[in-house]
């Protein structure tokens, strides 16, 4: 019994996941040292990324399909992955620690299957890249790109990344050097004989378009990826150009605060639920600079709130700030209140108005230091005599289109006629008696409006982004391949049926066999393993096909081919196309003309 032979190791097998190991980690150690403050969030990164990403590696050394991963991570995240999410955050809330260790799970997981698949080195580099771009981006200036400290890990990500893929490459090299094929003899050097110089023209143009293409698309989309915040000039745009107000001091005599004294801006959440400690101090530490040098001031009534005071027995007043009760709620009091005391005199039913726009009313107790507001009859004030009446003024154009032109000094008196009836005498015309002009209204003294704020300065537009163009431009991307190879598959078929360029006697009959197998590819007929074209052609039985066999064997011992022959190649050749097109039938057809290679 002979000894079961053991299989070569192949080389570099292990040096591919331990770069990935090795990225994975410094990433996530790089990303510890800039958060040690925030242990809460910096445990569930390593958790969900060491679990995900040991899992998926542990599926890629099983052998487990692709299909069954893809079928799985689907129904997971249809099924069960917005019912897990939304319980955790209805659970723990957003940016918890749960939810943090399952966003970097997933990703994770799919990253590591990826790093031992043939195909799936670019997309198995995504996360260890990410996690590299937090540290990168949250350096010495959170949320931007500083060159001095951010390069030197930049150039450290790229040598990481060339390292995996030469690590990966190098594996697939000793693959094929150990398990490939090993040939009998010593192949003979290939020699063209004559080449076609417009292919390798195309071949160059080709490669020049796409290059261009990628260049420019990459030149217009980069800087619309690369922007800084607009909020912080918009503002000072803004406060440029509106007029200067007075200045206003509180009651401990500092001046009054701005209105919007951090610029927050609204951004789109980002995959981490990370937020900056360094940029949460730096609110902090300007919110306690402001309550030191400015204090705060209620805003001016508005014309909804200066109406209210026209009443009896109301009154406005600014709130104090202090904290009043609110039966089991304490409210604090900026705003300006205002509201209507009852008979005893002894609460006041107030309505605190803040800038937000949101308001509460509430039963409050009269403040210390606020009297009694008392009703007073608004003045009198005489409104001024009417103007006198007017002639009225008669067109020129009027005047030249009369033959008599007469003008009215005097409106006439208007007069009523009543209708006439047959029995009674009509009455005399009356002239309407014109009545007494009304007295004039009583003007109540109204307090001034408050001004109008000044109309903001829009900030300038964007540049639109060539979204017009740019899906055009990918869909075209994705039909050209598939396009591309019905064309691909018509020119090389109208090549092997006639060649475009003379061709030898026993090159044009290897032609014809070749268009042959392309017809029975199509009908779903393929050679076996090392079948010789007789027992090839004995096997299917189509017409046509025996007399190619018979000649293409001819043309592999050397045997002298006339013309002739290859007519009758020709000839053959098409039979067979037409028989076997005829038992693919319209769908199959259509499927063939997308496949390729043709054979």
């Amino acid at each position: 019994m002979s000894k079961r032979q053991e299989r070569p190791q192949a080389v570099g097998t292990g040096t591919a996941p331990l770069l990935y190991w090795l990225a994975v980690v410094s990433g996530l150690a790089g990303l510890t040292m800039l958060r040690l403050d925030d242990v809460d969030k910096v445990v569930p990164i390593w958790f969900g990324s060491i679990v995900g990403v040991a899992l998926g590696q542990l599926l890629g050394v099983l052998r487990v399909r692709m299909w069954t991963i893809i079928v799985a991570i689907l129904a997971m995240c249809w099924f069960l992955g917005p019912g897990v999410y939304f319980t955790l955050v209805a659970l723990f809330g957003p940016g918890t620690p749960p939810e943090i260790a399952f966003m970097a799970l997933l990703p994770a997981f799919v990253c590591g299957y990826a790093s031992l698949t043939e195909r799936g080195g670019l997309l198995a580099f995504w996360f260890p890249a990410m996690l590299w771009m937090l540290v990168i981006l949250e350096g010495e200036a959170p949320g931007s790109f500083a060159p001095r400290g951010s390069l030197p890990l930049v150039l450290g990500l790229a040598a990481l990344f060339i390292a995996f893929l030469r690590a990966r490459e190098s594996r697939r090299v000793a693959l094929w050097k150990t398990y490939g094929t090993v040939g009998l003899a010593t192949p003979a050097p290939r020699m063209v004989l004559r080449a076609s110089p417009a292919r390798g023209v195309a071949q160059l143009a080709w490669t020049a378009l796409i290059g261009g293409g990628a260049l420019l698309l990459t030149a217009w989309i980069a800087p619309k990826l690369w922007e800084k915040d607009k909020e912080l000039h918009r503002r000072a745009v803004i406060a440029a150009s509106a007029p200067l107000p007075a200045p206003r001091r509180g009651d401990d005599g500092l001046p009054c605060c701005p209105d919007d004294h951090v610029a927050e801006s609204s951004k789109i959440r980002e995959y981490m639920p990370l937020r900056s400690s360094r940029e949460e101090a730096r609110k902090r530490r300007r919110d306690e600079e402001l309550a030191m040098t400015c204090s705060y001031c209620a805003p001016p009534p508005t014309k909804e709130q200066l109406w209210y005071a026209e009443g009896p027995g109301v009154g406005i007043r600014s709130m104090d700030g202090a904290v009043y009760r609110d039966d089991d709620w304490l409210r604090a009091g900026y705003g300006h209140g205002y509201g209507g005391y009852d008979y005893s005199a002894s609460n006041a039913y107030a309505a605190a108005v803040g800038n937000d726009g949101w308001v509460d009313h509430s039963y409050t107790g009269i403040p210390s230091g606020y009297p009694l507001p008392s009703y007073a009859p608004p003045p009198r004030v005489e409104a001024p005599p009417p103007p006198p009446p007017r002639d009225p003024i008669v067109d020129e154009a009027v005047k030249s289109a009369k033959k008599k032109p007469v003008v009215a000094k005097k409106a006439p008196t208007p007069t009523v006629t009543p209708v006439t009836t047959p029995a009674p005498p009509p009455p005399k015309p009356t002239v309407a008696a014109t009545p007494p002009p009304p007295p004039p209204p009583v003007q109540t003294a109204t307090p001034p409006p408050a001004p109008e704020p000044q109309a903001s300065v829009p900030a300038p537009p964007d540049a639109p982004f060539p979204w017009g163009w740019l899906f055009p431009f990918m869909a075209g991307g994705l039909v050209l391949p598939v396009a591309s190879r019905v064309t691909r598959r018509a020119v090389t078929l109208r090549h092997l049926a006639r060649p475009f360029w003379r061709e030898s006697v026993e090159q044009r009959i290897s032609n014809h066999w070749q268009r042959m197998l392309v017809g029975l590819r199509d009908a779903g007929i393929q050679m076996r393993k090392n079948e010789q074209p007789g027992a090839f052609a004995t096997r299917i039985g189509i017409p046509g096909m025996k007399e190619c066999a018979e000649i293409l064997e001819r043309v592999r011992h050397g045997v002298r081919i006339e013309d002739e022959d290859l007519a009758t190649m020709h000839k053959s050749a098409d039979a067979a196309v037409a028989v076997s097109r005829s038992r693919a039938g319209l769908v199959g057809r259509v499927a063939a003309s997308f496949r390729w290679p043709l054979v």
